[in-house]
């Protein structure tokens, strides 16, 4: 139980001081491109990054 928990208490850590958090959020990314893909189907990943950074 406390290697559970010492892990859980890492993990939240490195979550917090690093960019690791953005990885929660990339289903948020590709259903904003598979909107975007419906009005342009030719689009690419690459072009929609683009376009949004």
């Amino acid at each position: 139980m406390k290697k559970i928990v010492g892990y859980l208490l890492i993990f939240s850590f490195a979550a917090s001081g690093t960019g690791l958090d953005q990885v929660f959020k990339m289903p948020v990314l590709f259903t904003h491109f598979l909107e975007h893909r419906t009005e342009d189907p030719d689009l690419s990943f690459s072009v929609f990054l683009e376009m949004h950074f």
